[in-house]
């Protein structure tokens, strides 16, 4: 099963491997449980288990029952995420949950899930003590958090790019800055098949850090921010943007440096056919971009999903259908 978050509630379709355009949605809202009206980031953890990022905070979904958490039982109401908005998880090595928060800061759940910690003094990784207050509340505000091959946690955020080294307890060490990123807003992370970390930014800027530098190198700048990054175990990267589409990168000839082209499908520049052969425009604001088992990419956005069969070389288009219930909800 995938599971895609999209603006309101969550959706999950249950997909057949031969027959995408019939999938079948289940709607979760607020009335089975979710802690939010809208859902930003989905999680599935290494026990299968769904975690569900909502505007209001953290849910967990078994597969039948949605509940919110709400602290660690120790009666401390900074560890609680009652009403703050989770934009970010990821899991560690350990099996530890990094929680990413809009304003809220980073948060900790243990592998557990008995114990939730705030990860303090953010902003003073690379502000200092005396620092300028404003970069530092910055740092709270958190889009993405990802590990590296070396199990290190890597959290982009408002104000930059910050490093934790994890210990065995998945304690984290005060963080510190890294790579030559200084101030820019990290909206997506990315480990990539050969343990490279792409980074991608507000100002549209994507970055690549390879296993054991300390400095990231600059791969290419687009006019609009790189919102989401894809890859899979061919080396090939797609770049989603918010305003620019899906970009494909590849290694050009010889493999000296990369090469940018748009999304190409089925003979459209730029579109992708409906039922009947209406042709429809290419999503230009991507907000995620998953890819699955088989490779294929699938591109979230503001109104549908367009998934891209990459055997086939063909683009379907998932979108609301008011005549049926078991489609894709609207916005």
């Amino acid at each position: 099963m995938l599971g895609l978050g999209i603006a309101t509630g969550a959706l999950l379709p249950m997909v057949s491997a031969s027959e995408v355009s019939r999938a079948v949605f289940q709607r979760l809202d607020t009335t089975d449980g979710l802690s939010g009206k809208s859902v930003a980031v989905v999680l599935q953890d290494r026990e299968g288990q769904i975690w569900f990022g909502t505007s209001s905070g953290l849910d967990h979904f078994d597969g039948r029952t949605i509940r919110a958490l709400r602290h660690d039982g120790q009666g401390d109401p900074s560890r609680d995420l009652k009403g703050i908005s989770v934009t970010a998880l990821c899991e560690d090595e350990s099996g530890a949950i990094w929680i990413g928060t809009r304003a809220g800061g980073l948060r900790l759940l243990d592998a557990s899930r008995k114990r939730l910690q705030r990860v303090d003094g953010l902003g003073s990784a690379s502000t200092g003590a005396e620092g300028d207050e404003g970069r530092r509340r910055r740092f709270d505000e958190i889009d993405c958090v990802a590990t590296d091959a070396d199990g290190a946690v890597w959290v982009g955020t408002r104000g930059g790019l910050l490093r934790f080294e994890v210990g065995s307890a998945s304690r984290a060490e005060p963080p510190r800055a890294s790579v030559e990123i200084d101030g820019a807003w990290v909206r997506t992370l990315f480990r990539s098949a050969d343990d490279s970390l792409w980074i991608g930014t507000d100002g549209g800027d994507l970055y690549r850090l390879q296993r054991g530098e300390q400095q990231a190198a600059l791969i290419d700048s687009f006019s609009t921010a790189v919102t989401a990054l894809a890859s899979h175990h061919d080396g090939e990267l797609w770049v989603g943007t918010s305003g620019g589409g899906v970009q494909h990168f590849g290694r050009r000839a010889g493999g000296d440096g990369w090469m940018r082209e748009p999304l190409h499908t089925s003979g459209h520049v730029d579109g992708v056919a409906r039922s009947g052969g209406q042709v429809v425009a290419m999503p230009r604001e991507i907000t995620a971009l998953p890819s699955d088992w088989r490779g294929d990419l699938w591109a979230g956005t503001l109104r549908a999903v367009f998934h891209w069969c990459r055997s086939e070389g063909r683009v379907e288009l998932i979108e609301h259908d008011a005549c049926d219930p078991t489609s894709l909800a609207g916005n």
